[in-house]
Order: C-alpha cells, then sequence, then structure tokens
C-alpha cells in the first residue's frame, strides 16, 4: 500500500496547526528538521499508540483485536515505499484534519500533540512551524522501521 502524498499533506497544511515561517534553524530546530527527539517520542507512542500498534509497533497492540479495521504495522512504512519513510504522510495520518473521522478508523491525536511549535522543513524546502510533538513522535516512528 502506497501513501497518497498530496491526499494526506495538503490537509495538514491547510488545518490551522502548521504555520509557514522564515524562521531561522536552530540547534534543537536542525534535528528536528530530520527527526525530533526519540526518546520524547518513545514516550508519546508509549502513551497514545501502544494500545493499538503494540509494543513493537506491529499492529498487535492490546485493544487491536477488538477494531474493525485492524492497526497498521508501523515499522514496515519504509518498506512499503520503495524504502523512503513518509514522514509528511504519517505527520498527516497522525495530526490528523477536519472530516477525516468519516472515513479513517484512527483518531486524530492533533489536540494531545499541541504545545510548543518549532521550525521544521517540508519536503518542498518551506519552513513549516509544527507542534514538536508531533515530530517527536513521528521520529520515534521512524526510528523503528524495520528493512
Amino acid at each position: 500500500m502506497r501513501f497518497v502524498t498530496m491526499g494526506l499533506v495538503a490537509p495538514l497544511a491547510l488545518c490551522g496547526c502548521l504555520q509557514s515561517s522564515d524562521a531561522p534553524a536552530g540547534s534543537r530546530n536542525d534535528e528536528i528538521a530530520k527527526m525530533g527527539d526519540v526518546s520524547a517520542g518513545r514516550s508519546l507512542y508509549e502513551r497514545h499508540c501502544l494500545a493499538c500498534h503494540g509494543k513493537a509497533g506491529r499492529g498487535e497492540g492490546p485493544v487491536s483485536k477488538a477494531l474493525d479495521v485492524p492497526p497498521a504495522d508501523l515499522t514496515a512504512l519504509s518498506v512499503v515505499n520503495d524504502g523512503r519513510f513518509p514522514q509528511e504522510e504519517v505527520m498527516a495520518q497522525v495530526y490528523g484534519y477536519p472530516g477525516r473521522h468519516h472515513v479513517q478508523a484512527m483518531p486524530s491525536f492533533g489536540q494531545l500533540l499541541d504545545g510548543p511549535m518549532v521550525p521544521w522543513k517540508d519536503s518542498r524546502g518551506r519552513t513549516v512551524m509544527t507542534p514538536a510533538a508531533l515530530l517527536d513522535l513521528v521520529g520515534y516512528i521512524e526510528a523503528i522501521q524495520e528493512d
């Protein structure tokens, strides 16, 4: 299964949670632009994602069998995308956007991840103000990718 970039990223940029900026990158910002704080992301994952996606991220969480749609195997996102981790698509999926609940089984976590905003560069090179917690969580998901 391949992610549809524009279908997921465009709503993320439009949802009002992210704001364009020309802010200069600092030391933390340089790290975040790539991945985020993996340790903080792991804590967020354990708090918000483990119940469905499981400890290892393979979709085997304690409530997964009770769901109508099986949770995704988060460790295989790069594999199913020709070796490329789909960072922006994962960010859009996790954060959510208005109206998505009507077509998706996974809830939006945007409100739970709101907090300090940091500059992040998207795939087009634009600087976008993004919740640091979102980048941390997605950084952790990127760190658990398997070959």
